[in-house]
C-alpha cells in the first residue's frame, strides 16, 4: 500500500489504466460494492485472489481484491469495507457513479488453488470480497469451508452476500474467535489448503495454530491487508 512522492505520482498517472464507476450498491454504512468498467479490463488473464491497485489520492495507492469479474464487458466489482480510518476508505466512501478512476492491474498477490480437494478460508471484514470471488471460482468438487470474524451486529449483512463460511462474533481479543474455530474444526495433518488473510497479527496467531497441528507450510497461504498502528486501506 505505497505512499508516493507527489512528483512520482504525477509521472505515473498518465501511464496507468483508466476506468469509470458504473454501479454502486450499499449493504450498510460499513460495506459498499462498486463496479468499475474499462476497455483495458476486457478478456484479460485473471484468477480469483488477484488484486487491483487504485490511485486513491495524489500520493496514495491501495490494493483491493476483486469480488466479481465480467471479462466480456471489462467490469470488475470491489466490495469495500468503509472504516473511515485510511485514505482508501475515504476514497471509496466518496465514489459516485460516472466518477473516473486510475488503477493498475489486476495482478497476482495470492490466487485460488484449483487443484486442492479442500479449501479453508479465514479472515475478517476486509476479506469478504476475496472469499466471495474464491467461492464463486472454486470447482464444483472442491470442498469449501472456513470462518469470518466480524462485529456481532454485522451478521445479517454478511448473510446478504451469500458467503458460505461460518460467521464468528469478535471478542475483545481480536483473532480469538478464529483461533477457537480452528482448534475445534481442524485436525492434525489436515490436507486442505488454508487461506489466512486480513489482520496481520491474527494471521500470525492462526498460522501458529495450524503449524501446531502439523499443517505443512506449503498448505498455508497468507495475505495481510492491514496491521495495528499502520495506515492501512
Amino acid at each position: 500500500m505505497p505512499t508516493l512522492p507527489k512528483f512520482v505520482s504525477d509521472m505515473i498517472i498518465p501511464f496507468i489504466k483508466k476506468g469509470t464507476v458504473t454501479n454502486i450498491q450499499y449493504h450498510s454504512k460499513h460495506f459498499k460494492t462498486v463496479s468499475f468498467k474499462s476497455d483495458s479490463l476486457k478478456n484479460i488473464r485473471f484468477k480469483a485472489g488477484w488484486e487491483i491497485e487504485f490511485s486513491v489520492s495524489d500520493t496514495d495507492m491501495r490494493h483491493y481484491t476483486i469480488s466479481a469479474y465480467d471479462k466480456k464487458n471489462g467490469i470488475v466489482e470491489v466490495l469495500f469495507y468503509l472504516h473511515q480510518k485510511g485514505p482508501g476508505s475515504f476514497w471509496a466512501s466518496n465514489l459516485n457513479i460516472n466518477d473516473k478512476v486510475h488503477f493498475m492491474g489486476p495482478g497476482k498477490k495470492i490466487s485460488l488453488d484449483e487443484q486442492a480437494s479442500s479449501l479453508v478460508f479465514t479472515g475478517d471484514e476486509t476479506t469478504i470480497g476475496l472469499y466471495l470471488m474464491m467461492q464463486q471460482r472454486s470447482r464444483p468438487n472442491q470442498q469449501v469451508s472456513g470462518a469470518i470474524e466480524i462485529q456481532k451486529e454485522w451478521n445479517n449483512v454478511i448473510d446478504e452476500f451469500g458467503l458460505k463460511l461460518t460467521t464468528l462474533s469478535r471478542t475483545d481479543n481480536r483473532g480469538e474467535a478464529l483461533v477457537n474455530w480452528l482448534d475445534e474444526n481442524i485436525s492434525s495433518n489436515d490436507k486442505s489448503v488454508f487461506y489466512l488473510t486480513g489482520h496481520a497479527k491474527t494471521i500470525q496467531t492462526t498460522r501458529a495454530v495450524l503449524k501446531s497441528k502439523n499443517i505443512a507450510s506449503s498448505k498455508i497461504i497468507t495475505r495481510p491487508y492491514w496491521a495495528d498502528g499502520k495506515t492501512g486501506l
